[in-house]
């Protein structure tokens, strides 16, 4: 699991070899797009499971702000969560927020926790009784002798380098009937924002440069469609598979877009990143090629990241969400 976004870690030598490694190794996935997501006909849980995660807000001191960002990510996701959930796992919780969503849909489940990293807040761990496992997700996953009625992951799986082998890893954690249930941006999906320019960029890896890397993004490599998701889950043995998305609320960084307002925006964006990220790719690539000073790379995934029309938040931030929702028979 990616560390260290875009091969711009602090040991040089690594990330040289990570680069050889995409080069090497990556390949573009093959999909018909056969099937779209289903608009969901309820955005929300039922006033039961909103009136036990307010609760679970005043007693976590979440500030109002927050607690608005909090419920545009996570509410209309956990409406999936059976409520008689007797044991549930959490995949890269980050700072333990979606533990408050998980209580308050699965009110008597005990929750176990895993992250790459100790940075879990440690009131939010207490309030919801959870038991948390930090290091690497997939090597302690296969150590578990568990059995779990719920398996949720939002925004992880695009992550793994070997996206395949985690949904079977995950999968072979569930309990017969349990559900598998994940938050995921599908980059691959119809008008994706750069779609076209992997596909260009993708089709010699070994042309692929260093100042390439913000731009491709090897550590968020789960570049797919709703149709290659329902076949990737069901060849780890999950069943039922359906993807679903929000009709008004197309990706995580525009609020009430429409799909012809979301086009507009995209069109605007990669616009501004042709006129000027593309001279910087190649202006520092033809001065210094793999060579480039870390310092320069630093900066330019640095605005990459903050630039709204930088490829990686751009992308990153317009990627199609959805929720994918399986279950183990």
């Amino acid at each position: 699991m990616q560390t260290y976004p875009f091969l711009d870690g602090p040991d040089e030598n690594l990330n040289r070899a990570c680069l050889a490694a995409v080069r090497s190794n990556l390949q573009t996935r093959v999909y018909e797009i056969s099937k779209e997501p289903v608009a969901l006909k309820r955005f929300l849980p039922s006033e039961a499971v909103l009136a036990r995660l307010d609760v679970l807000f005043q007693a976590a001191k979440i500030p109002p702000n927050e607690k608005s960002r909090l419920i545009d990510d996570y509410a209309w996701k956990i409406q999936f969560i059976p409520e008689a959930t007797h044991k549930a796992l959490a995949v890269g919780h980050h700072f333990g927020h979606e533990l408050l969503f998980i209580r308050a849909a699965a009110p008597s489940a005990e929750i176990y926790a895993i992250d790459w990293h100790e940075r879990t807040y440690l009131n939010i761990v207490d309030l919801v009784k959870a038991k948390v496992f930090h290091g690497n997700i997939l090597y302690v996953l296969e150590k578990f002798d568990l059995d779990f009625d719920l398996v949720f992951s939002n925004h992880v799986l695009e992550h793994m380098y070997d996206p395949d082998r985690a949904v079977r890893i995950l999968a072979n954690r569930l309990a017969t009937n349990g559900v598998f249930l994940c938050g995921l941006p599908l980059d691959g999906s119809i008008n994706d924002a750069f779609e076209s320019h992997w596909e260009h960029r993708t089709a010699d890896t070994r042309r692929l440069r260093r100042v390439d890397m913000g731009y491709l993004d090897p550590g968020h490599p789960w570049k797919t469609s709703p149709s290659d998701v329902v076949a990737t889950f069901e060849k780890a043995g999950l069943k039922a598979v359906e993807v679903y998305s929000r009709p008004n609320h197309l990706t995580r960084g525009n609020v009430e877009f429409s799909q012809k307002q979301l086009m507009q925006y995209r069109r605007r964006g990669i616009r501004l990143n042709r006129l000027i990220f593309g001279p910087l790719r190649i202006l520092l690539h033809g001065v210094f090629g793999d060579s480039c000073p870390p310092i320069l790379l630093k900066v330019l995934f640095a605005l990459e990241r903050r630039a709204w029309f930088g490829s990686n938040r751009f992308k990153n931030a317009q990627s199609y969400e959805v929720v994918a929702v399986a279950h183990k028979s």
